[in-house]
């Protein structure tokens, strides 16, 4: 039957991108506290903390949201753009008003006017995933898609970061080099 042969081959491609959404972080993440040293790993991780719960204002549920949408269009791909074009938009306004208050605390308090370079660094990632469209493959039911942009962006981040992370120095190139992998694969 079609549909199970799908939902095999979906459950397939959900297994592959959890399995490297484990590998690739055993892989960097060594090399990283190795290179970066304990500060400059320390940064990178707060910083890290810090732009995941901006990512979380950002897609404020979107993502289920849009996966529910995308469902019940059935297939029209008129109705399926209209409401892609929305969700972006509502992302884009909740990006907009989460870099207002980022760099506003930035400006504001002691801590994070220290790291403000890897704050807002670490913030064009974000902006970035404004404009994935995992919410509209899941949708469709094709788990292929966004399996292959996880990977790619991970493999495109660990190449990327043993190629030009080579001392504690460079601990800003991590969010730039995150930001470049995370723009290839959209």
């Amino acid at each position: 039957d079609n549909k199970d042969k799908k939902l095999i081959e979906n459950t397939a491609f959900v297994y592959m991108m959890r399995l490297a959404s484990y590998i690739f972080p055993l892989i960097t993440t060594p090399y990283l506290t190795r290179k970066l040293q304990e500060n400059n790993y320390g940064i990178y991780v707060w910083t890290g903390s810090v732009i995941n719960y901006v990512r979380l204002i950002v897609d404020f549920g979107f993502v289920i949201y849009g996966i529910e949408v995308i469902a019940s269009c059935g297939g029209d791909k008129d109705k399926i753009g209209e409401n892609v074009r929305k969700i972006i938009r509502c992302k884009m306004i909740l990006c907009s008003i989460t870099a207002l208050l980022l760099t506003m605390c930035c400006i504001w308090n002691g801590q994070f006017q220290e790291y403000m370079m890897m704050i807002l660094l670490s913030y064009i990632s974000v902006v970035i995933s404004v404009f994935g469209l995992d919410f509209l493959f899941q949708g469709m039911e094709q788990m292929k898609y966004i399996t292959i942009r996880v990977v790619l962006t991970k493999l495109i981040f660990t190449v990327l970061v043993f190629v030009f992370v080579r001392n504690a120095e460079q601990y800003l190139l991590v969010p730039i080099l995150t930001a470049v992998g995370e723009g290839i694969s959209v």
